[in-house]
């Protein structure tokens, strides 16, 4: 229902159309369906109190969905308290095609650990504690980091 107005449709039947009401509706009374509730589809589409997974939990999911799709608002869902804490756009003696732009380096003061999303909604890396600067190759020993970046050399080079 849209304004007051039943949206429903005709189709063709032989020579004659054919009124189509929607299911959740009849020809005499009008109810509109409720959507004052989202469609939950999946546990990611739940908020993250209610799904009752420890710190320990979470950071395994979102450990085995690095660089996945949607991977950075997994990671949002799954740590709510996630916070900007350094932009990295990308400039200087490396280069980065400009789609996935800035990398935002996010920290959850709730799992102690610093993830960084790039502009295409996809996690980079996952760090122990608090990152606000560059990451450098002498961190990666410590983090969780996608391919991509493990290829980039001392100067920061790809």
């Amino acid at each position: 229902m849209l304004g007051g107005i039943v949206l429903s449709g005709c189709k063709l039947v032989g020579k004659e159309r054919e009124r189509i009401v929607p299911p959740s509706y009849s020809q005499d009374t009008v109810t509109a369906p409720d959507i004052t509730q989202p469609k939950v589809t999946s546990p990611s589409d739940l908020p993250s109190s209610s799904k009752k997974q420890s710190v320990e939990e979470r950071l395994k999911v979102l450990k085995n969905h690095l660089h996945n799709e949607n991977s950075g608002r997994e990671a949002k869902e799954l740590f709510p308290d996630l916070t900007p804490v350094y932009s990295d756009d990308g400039h200087g003696d490396r280069y980065f095609p400009a789609q996935i732009l800035p990398f935002t380096y996010y920290y959850s003061v709730e799992a102690d650990i610093t993830v960084s999303i790039c502009n295409i909604n996809k996690t980079v890396f996952i760090c122990p504690g608090k990152l606000e600067r560059l990451i450098k190759k002498e961190d990666f020993p410590n983090c969780q980091v996608t391919e991509l970046y493990l290829q980039i050399d001392n100067k920061g080079n790809i």
